[in-house]
C-alpha cells in the first residue's frame, strides 16, 4: 500500500499536552519565521497527541481522534480568508511541509495537506479523515461541533461515504432478500452429485449454483458455491435487483391508501347530505 512518509515527531515533554484552541499568530506575529513556528508548534503536538492516541486509545474509542480532528479542523479554519494573519499561516504551512519532505500535488486540498503532517500514515486513512474533514467545512460546521456532527452521522466513515446512519447494511439487505425469496420457486433441481455435497445443517438455507442459460431457456448447473460471502453477495444483489418492485409496491399501496381516504371523505359527505335532507323532509 503506498504510504505518506510521516515527519519526524519533535521531543515533547508531555504528549498529552493540550493544543491552544487557537493557533493565530500575535500582533506581532506576521513574520513568516514567526507563521512557521506558529504552525509547526500546533502540527507537531498534535503529531504527538496522534501518536499517543494510537498506542493508547486506539482500540478503545473514536473520542481521542475526533478531539484529534477537531483541532486539526479548527487549524485549517485559522487559514481562511484574506487576513494576513491566514495568509501568513497557509504559507507557514507550506513551509513546514517543504521542511519535512513531504511531497504533495499542487491542486492538493490543505486540509488533506494537513491530516496528512499530522497522521502521516497510509493514503487511504488520511483521505478518509480529510474526506470527513471536507464534508464538514462544506456543511457550515463549527470547529466546536464537529464531534456531534461526526456522531449524527454515524460515524467518520458514514460522513466520508455519504451514507445516513440509518442506512440499510448489506447484512439486513440479505435478511430482507432471504425472506423475500422465501415466496418465490422458480423451480426445482437434483442431482446425485448435489446430494453428495449437501449437509444437513444446510437444509432449507441459501445455496448459489452458478449456471449457464441455454437456447431453449434452461440452465446449465455447473457449480455449487456454499461460500457465506458469496451468498451474502448474491442476496445482496437480489435485494437491489428488486428495489424497483418495492417501490411499485410501495407507490400501490400509498395509491390504495390515498383512495381509501378519498373513499371516506365522499361517504362522508354523501352521510351528510342524507342526514341533511331527512332533517328537511321532518321539518317540513
Amino acid at each position: 500500500m503506498e504510504t505518506i512518509e510521516k515527519p519526524a515527531i519533535t521531543e515533547v515533554a508531555n504528549a498529552t499536552a493540550q493544543v491552544s484552541s487557537s493557533y493565530a499568530v500575535s500582533a506581532s506575529g506576521k513574520k513568516a519565521d514567526q507563521a512557521l513556528f506558529s504552525v509547526k508548534t500546533a502540527i507537531e503536538t498534535l503529531q504527538a497527541e496522534c501518536l499517543y492516541w494510537e498506542q493508547n486509545f486506539l482500540l478503545k474509542t473514536n473520542e481521542e481522534l475526533y478531539k484529534i480532528l477537531t483541532k486539526s479542523y479548527r487549524l485549517y479554519k485559522q487559514m481562511e480568508g484574506s487576513k494576513a494573519e491566514a495568509v501568513a499561516l497557509r504559507k507557514a504551512l507550506d513551509d513546514y511541509i517543504n521542511l519535512t519532505g513531504v511531497k504533495y500535488r499542487g491542486t492538493t486540498h490543505s486540509m488533506n495537506k494537513i491530516v496528512g503532517c499530522i497522521f502521516g500514515m497510509d493514503r487511504r486513512r488520511v483521505s478518509a479523515y480529510a474526506i470527513a474533514l471536507r464534508t464538514a467545512l462544506k456543511e457550515n460546521i463549527k470547529p466546536d461541533g464537529l464531534i456531534d456532527f461526526f456522531k449524527s452521522k454515524g460515524g467518520i466513515e458514514e460522513v466520508r461515504s455519504g451514507r445516513k446512519a440509518n442506512a440499510i447494511t448489506v447484512e439486513q439487505k440479505t435478511l430482507v432478500a432471504a425472506k423475500r425469496m422465501e415466496k418465490t420457486i422458480l423451480g426445482s433441481f437434483s442431482h446425485q452429485e448435489l446430494s453428495k455435497q449437501l449437509d444437513a445443517g444446510e437444509i432449507d438455507k441459501p445455496v448459489v449454483l452458478v449456471g449457464t442459460w441455454n437456447a431453449d431457456g434452461s440452465v446449465n448447473i455447473r457449480s455449487v458455491i456454499k461460500s457465506k460471502t458469496a451468498i451474502n453477495s448474491a442476496l445482496a444483489c437480489y435485494y437491489n435487483d428488486k428495489k424497483a418492485d418495492r417501490i411499485k409496491e410501495a407507490a400501490e399501496a400509498q395509491q390504495r391508501e390515498d383512495h381509501n381516504v378519498l373513499q371516506t371523505a365522499v361517504d362522508s359527505v354523501v352521510a351528510e347530505i342524507a342526514i341533511d335532507a331527512i332533517s328537511k323532509a321532518m321539518n317540513g
